[in-house]
């Protein structure tokens, strides 16, 4: 059986790391021919070229680029987003698993799916900022798309086969993050909070980025935005539940009244396998009758992110992508110390108001008074200012 190449961006974090485990424990069925690093971890990036031997790759830092051309000669290494471009084109491969932080993922994941390669999306940002698009490209080319986060892969599998009109509600599940007790994180110490509370997750290992999305909540908006438009549920058929342990993922409540559900430990490993088409031998076993779950619906009032998404799904795909947008420039000032937790919310908040004329190309602008300088005041009678989310 021919091997299948794959393409990896993101190999230094934390889901291209365990994408690679996944591959090394199947070297008969795949190989990886190309790597894309966003991450500043060049001794990671070694491991990887020695361990797997890519035939190319590309590094986002040009200082870290060069050093590495002089040490891999025989490799093809790019560097940047046009590297990356180059990387994307030159390259031959089956799978690309996009893993890249942010709004840097949108542009592979338009060249993958415009190539019609199948795409195993961690990336989901992708299809919050222009899912629209991509779905209709992918129609387009046969490209096709696994989602690779737990809950969207979990609603796959759930909803194959099935009419959209026999489905009454699907249940997203969310961990809360660190936190998520009331009685522990009131508004006001929330506003206070570090980075490295905030990177503190109680259940899941991630990358800096999503792991303060998750103690947002901003994770879980994204993910509502990307269910609707990748699976076309309405909206209102989707409800966020608090669920702690983070053993069950999604559900999903048919119309004649049957619930159906995926449970498993919370390790990508599962979800990475399906993704590639494998059953993980390696899974840890879950016991469903000796754990306690807890399920709780989410703190708006703390934690306003899922009413943003209603409000950019409501709007329409540039409310989405310019929330997108400025949520990779908040939470990147918020772990470099310029910005507190809450003004997180707040610059949300804002963005959701961006006044078109002014043009300002957002995913450029890395300074948070700068960026609430070109955001206009929240539209008369929005429900969610600045003040009322603080």
């Amino acid at each position: 059986m021919k091997k299948q190449k794959v393409l990896l961006l993101g190999a230094t974090g934390s889901i291209g790391r365990q994408t690679l485990e996944f591959l090394a424990a199947y070297p008969e069925k795949f190989t990886v021919c190309a790597v894309a690093a966003y991450g500043h971890d060049p001794q990671g990036l070694e491991v990887i070229i020695q361990t797997f031997a890519p035939d190319a790759l590309q590094i986002h830092d040009g200082a870290v680029a060069k050093i590495f051309r002089k040490n891999f000669a025989r490799k093809k290494v790019f560097s940047g987003e046009h590297g990356l471009r180059q990387l994307l084109e030159t390259t031959e491969y089956d799978i690309a698993v996009n893993a890249l932080p942010g709004i840097t993922g949108l542009m592979p994941s338009k060249k993958i799916i415009a190539a019609g390669k199948k795409i195993i999306l961690a990336n989901k940002e992708s299809l919050v900022s222009a899912g629209e698009k991509l779905l209709s490209l992918a129609k387009k080319t046969g490209a096709e798309i696994f989602p690779l986060d737990s809950e969207l892969s979990a609603l796959q599998n759930l909803l194959h086969d099935k009419p959209l009109s026999s489905v009454h509600k699907v249940y997203l599940t969310a961990s809360g993050g660190p936190f998520h007790d009331a009685a522990l994180w009131s508004r006001e110490k929330l506003a206070c909070v570090t980075p490295t509370e905030a990177l503190a997750h109680p259940t899941w290992k991630m990358g800096p980025k999503i792991t303060i999305d998750s103690a947002t909540l901003m994770n879980k908006a994204f993910e509502m935005i990307a269910l609707v438009k990748f699976f076309h549920i309405p909206p209102k058929k989707v409800s966020v539940v608090i669920h702690p342990q983070s053993f069950l993922h999604a559900a999903v409540e048919f119309t004649d009244g049957q619930i159906t559900a995926e449970m498993s430990a919370p390790d990508m490993r599962t979800w990475i396998a399906r993704a590639f088409g494998v059953v993980e031998k390696n899974a840890p076993a879950t016991n469903i009758f000796a754990e306690s779950w807890t399920f709780f619906a989410p703190d708006e009032a703390r934690f306003p992110s899922l009413k943003f998404a209603r409000v950019a799904l409501k709007r329409g795909q540039k409310a989405c992508a310019d929330l997108c947008r400025a949520n990779d420039i908040l939470v990147a000032q918020f772990l470099s110390g310029k910005i507190s937790f809450g003004d997180i919310f707040s610059g949300l908040a804002k963005s959701l108001s961006i006044v078109e004329a002014e043009k300002i190309p957002l995913e450029k602008n890395a300074d948070f008074e700068r960026l609430a300088a070109y955001i206009s005041v929240f539209q008369k009678g929005n429900l969610f200012s600045p003040e009322r989310v603080l």
